[in-house]
This record gives C-alpha cells, sequence and structure tokens, in this order.
C-alpha cells in the first residue's frame, strides 16, 4: 500500500459558495481535523478525524456514607456530562457532580466530554455501623466498654477531658463530671 499525501498534514476542503468570515471559520476548525485514507488497487476511502482533548482527573473523595450521602466531585475540563455504572448505588448529578449514596457497594462515576473522552472514578458507599451498645452513663474514675459492627473501627471521645475511650478497644474512661 502507497500513499500520495502526508497524513500527518490537514487538509482544508472549502466550498466555493462560503463567505470569507465562513471559509475563515471552516479553516480555523479544519486545522483541528485530520482526514485518514485508506487505498486499494488504486481506490480509496477517506475519513475526517478530530482529535479532541481528553477530560482532567476528577476531584473529590472516593468514599461516601448512607448518613451523609452526597460528596461533590468535580472536573476541570467544563462542558461534560457524569454518569454512574449503577444507580442502585450511587446517582449523580448529570451536571452538577454531586454523587448521592443509595445503598453499600461501588459504583463507577464517569465524566464524559465531547461525547466521547472520559475520565472516571471508583466511588465506593459505605452503609452506617450498628448504633452503639453499651451504658450512657459512666462513674468517674470508672471504665465502660463500648461496641459497633462492622469491627476494625475508630472511637473517639469528642471531650477527652471528661472523659476519654481507647480509639481501638472501645474502653471509656470517665475522668471528671460533664
Amino acid at each position: 500500500m502507497t500513499s500520495d499525501w502526508n497524513l500527518a498534514a490537514p487538509r482544508i476542503w472549502l466550498d466555493a459558495s462560503l463567505t470569507d468570515g465562513q471559509a475563515a471559520v471552516a479553516a480555523a476548525h479544519a486545522a483541528l481535523a485530520w482526514h485518514i485514507k485508506y487505498q486499494v488497487a488504486g481506490c480509496f476511502v477517506t475519513q475526517v478525524i478530530t482529535v479532541v482533548a481528553a477530560p482532567s482527573p476528577i476531584v473529590g473523595p472516593s468514599t461516601v456514607c448512607l448518613a451523609y450521602p452526597t460528596i461533590t466531585l468535580t472536573c476541570l475540563s467544563t462542558g461534560g456530562t457524569w454518569s454512574s455504572s449503577n444507580f442502585l448505588v450511587a446517582t449523580v448529578g448529570a451536571s452538577s457532580g454531586i454523587v448521592t449514596g443509595v445503598s453499600a457497594g461501588t459504583a463507577t462515576i464517569t465524566y464524559t466530554l465531547s461525547g466521547l473522552c472520559t475520565a472516571i472514578i471508583e466511588v465506593t458507599v459505605h452503609p452506617l455501623p450498628s448504633p452503639i451498645s453499651g451504658s450512657i452513663m459512666v462513674c468517674v474514675g470508672a471504665t465502660a466498654a463500648y461496641s459497633a459492627t462492622p469491627a476494625g473501627g475508630t472511637w473517639s471521645s469528642s471531650t477527652p477531658l471528661v472523659g476519654d475511650i481507647d480509639p481501638s478497644s472501645g474502653v471509656f474512661t470517665g475522668t471528671s463530671v460533664g
């Protein structure tokens, strides 16, 4: 197979009926388009190919909890649309990038630019832990054990001067009245 033109050079084919302004716009757009050619036995076909920019990476958290069911994703590339691979797990506003967790699981959130190029992020929707079990009152100097499922979470106290909790075991120690 041989080629009688340089495929790396853009081709601009203009209609003689175009005004000067239309021709200038067409030439500017043609600079972004490329023609490819396939030839066999002296016969050929051509196709215009336009190379478009891929969207920038998606920015934002990749997890959401059912208790706080929304996160906002952004993309610096404007003009695209958002979609979710699994609307039973997470939905996303087509123009806003606001993801809402629907049920526990994983969904691929896609930002599509020019109807073709995409950026993706996997979003995991986590279920709420079970309610905390344990006493609602503790004496100063005493301890109480707390639990919740699933295991593996981290415990913390909003007021460590009143009582502190071991971050891994869930054992709380009352230190002052409060």
